[in-house]
């Protein structure tokens, strides 16, 4: 047993983004032995490629089992190196640093929508537009509903199929899920797949989706770090909404209390939408969070 801080880091792609894939894993993985470092990996069943999903993959969807059982594992080489980067580094300063136990849940999938984190009845209230025939509906970003039209393409009742990227279905199977647990603050990287024409109504669902985290835990001042979108290097994607998706997630930071963003501009790859230096951004993750969160300058 142990007692410390709980961290739970969600978002999409960017943050499932495991150590073995990081720019440094073979030098960081041997290191990553520290029993008072705790992980809650929610792995998903069945991955959002472009692929079919069978039967028996639409049928778990629909009864809200997208997600591995999972329990808390011990932070080693082992555990560590299909953890994600971003998350497994924050916690190790985090743990170094404040000198006491860490925990970290990690719930992050690939290619996930703001609005798939958020509840039916906090949408129905803010954005209700979004739940009309979401597969088919102008407010969800075309890629998102094309893949889940792919991998949804066997199902026998299309109309009342589920899926990961339906709004309010991740907050329904990763975060209602996960109020036994007391956390201290939340690591959100997420933001690209609600770009091109949805990026202005981006800070809004941000918001609504902040306000209904705080208040499932009952935190109503519960630390949030947005990391921002770092510049990619095609300008198709640049002008597509990267830049509104940044300004929309500086200024949810600046409307909230306690609530910052993680500047990541000059972190980027060119050629990747997934920058392989996660470390970087989980060094500036870690800054923030011993100031806006512990009061302390970090070391």
């Amino acid at each position: 047993m142990a007692f410390g801080e709980v961290w739970l880091c969600s978002g999409q792609s960017n943050m499932e983004f495991m150590l073995h894939e990081a720019a440094t894993a073979k030098r960081d993985i041997p290191k990553a032995k520290n029993p008072n470092i705790r992980f809650f990996d929610m792995k998903a069943r069945w991955r959002t490629n472009p692929v079919e999903w069978d039967a028996a993959a639409l049928d778990s969807v629909n009864h809200l089992k997208y997600f591995k059982p999972t329990a808390w594992t011990v932070c080693s080489p082992e555990t560590a190196k299909d953890f994600s980067a971003i998350a497994y580094y924050f916690g190790a300063m985090l743990q170094d640093s404040l000198q006491c136990a860490v925990g970290l849940i990690c719930n992050a999938v690939g290619g996930s929508p703001t609005e798939a984190w958020v509840s039916r009845a906090d949408l129905d209230a803010q954005l209700p537009q979004i739940l009309r025939n979401w597969q088919n509906n102008d407010f969800v970003q075309p890629w998102v509903r094309e893949r889940a039209a792919q991998n949804t393409k066997l199902a026998t009742n299309a109309a009342a199929q589920r899926h990961p990227y339906q709004p309010c279905y991740l907050y329904e199977s990763a975060i209602e899920p996960l109020e036994q647990f007391p956390v201290k603050g939340v690591l959100w990287y997420q933001g690209e797949s609600n770009t091109g024409d949805y990026a202005m109504r981006y800070g809004d669902e941000l918001k609504a989706m902040i306000e209904l985290w705080r208040g499932k835990w009952h935190q109503p001042d519960m630390p949030f770090l947005i990391v921002q979108l770092p510049k990619f290097g095609i300008d198709a994607i640049e002008d597509g909404g990267w830049p509104l998706i940044r300004e929309q997630e500086w200024r949810v930071a600046d409307e909230l209390e306690h609530v910052a963003a993680v500047v990541t501009l000059d972190a980027g790859e060119s050629n990747d939408l997934h920058p392989h230096d996660k470390k970087t951004i989980a060094d500036r993750a870690f800054n923030v969070a011993m100031d806006l969160v512990y009061g302390q300058q970090a070391q």
